[in-house]
């Protein structure tokens, strides 16, 4: 594009969105090019119509009993991926989240019988949220995690309908690092006052023992915690990335990290850079190409790789987890997600069937991935 192309697009599009379109139009041209299988139409596909009502999202997995009596029975670390099966947001024109999404939610059921819940959706996502930790049995959290401060993650476990004022809660982790553009730098601080529960940090280096989970922070690092960033590449960039261990198997949950954040991260890691290997990734930064670096995917190698929030992934990026061999989830077409991880073996239960999705089925085939 040519001097006078550029200015006339500067007079149409702000500098932010014309930097968005420059982006796409360079990835397009560099997916063009390389050893791929014939994609044919790589558009993006469109998410189903479904019921909008609450009633309707209820997640199944408390039917067979209590989620902590089935994670002690099998011996297992369940994770529910649980942000919203398909239920539409209308987020508040002010803030920095104003679309259709409902963000990150995930709970963790132990072998020993704690709970952990990590981030927590959108506001508007709390009364949803509440019903399904109930409709599983959950009455408390022993550990609620913040992977940082945005409102796609912390908006419902704050407010007056969320976890922190609707459920009996033992600790809350987070980096303390603040975003003041986004979202209430200081609502988790808040109710953990009002509440009188135990609020504490996590850095790179910080370990936990929840029964026999081994659980590892990667990052941030320690000098980053309870500072204040006023970007939002910087606050996701934060994010907490986690790596739990139970016997055989692993998971790495990594926030909203940025590609520039991933590779960071592999840099400081150095030769512990094998710590990002797991079976089960939590995609980072819903599945979005500001995200999922090749040398994030070639270091996770992921069995399992989900991603939540309602974004719909790119099929660029869809085809680069299939092309390392990970069995890609998105919850906007399989709904809730269940991962059992018994220490030998990883299994997923989807509560709804995709279907056909030519898009991303065509590189399921390429590349020989079985959901």
């Amino acid at each position: 594009m040519n001097k006078e192309g550029i200015e006339k697009m500067k007079k149409r599009f702000p500098l932010r969105r014309l930097a968005a379109l420059l982006l796409s139009v360079m990835l397009m041209a560099l997916t063009a090019c390389g050893d791929k299988p014939d994609t044919g139409n790589t558009d993006t596909p469109v998410p189903p119509e479904t019921d909008n009502s609450l009633e309707s999202k209820v997640i199944p997995w408390g039917e067979q009993g209590s989620i902590i009596q089935q994670a002690v029975d099998s011996k297992s670390m369940i994770i529910c991926f649980m942000s919203g099966e398909d239920l539409v947001i209308k987020s508040d024109a002010e803030t920095a989240f104003a679309e259709d999404k409902w963000g990150d939610s995930a709970l963790i059921a132990f072998p020993n019988g704690q709970t952990m819940l990590i981030d927590a959706g959108m506001q508007d996502y709390a009364e949803l949220l509440v019903m399904n930790l109930k409709a599983m049995g959950i009455t408390k959290l022993d550990y609620v995690v913040a992977s940082h401060r945005h409102n796609d993650h912390v908006g419902a476990m704050t407010s007056q309908h969320g976890p922190l004022y609707q459920l009996e809660i033992g600790q809350i982790y987070s980096t303390g690092i603040l975003n003041s553009s986004a979202s209430n730098p200081a609502a988790i601080e808040g109710a953990a006052n009002k509440l009188h529960i135990p609020n504490d940090y996590l850095a790179k280096g910080d370990t936990l023992d929840i029964g026999d989970v081994h659980i590892e922070i990667l990052w941030p690092l320690p000098g980053q915690v309870k500072t204040s960033t006023s970007s939002t590449e910087d606050c996701n960039n934060g994010s907490l990335v986690m790596r739990f261990d139970y016997g055989d198997t692993s998971a790495l949950f990594t926030g909203d990290l940025y590609k520039s954040g991933e590779i960071q991260m592999i840099r400081e890691l150095g030769g512990d850079v094998a710590k990002l290997d797991v079976d089960v990734l939590k995609v980072p930064h819903h599945g979005r190409q500001t995200s999922s670096s090749s040398d994030l995917i070639d270091a996770v190698s992921p069995k399992v790789a989900m991603a939540t929030g309602a974004i719909i992934m790119e099929p660029t990026i869809y085809a680069q987890y299939a092309k390392r061999g990970a069995a890609v989830y998105l919850d906007v077409y399989d709904g809730y997600v269940k991962v059992t991880m018994d220490g030998t073996n990883v299994s997923v239960e989807c509560s709804r069937d995709r279907g056909t999705i030519e898009v991303y089925e065509k590189f399921d085939k390429a590349f020989n991935i079985v959901h």
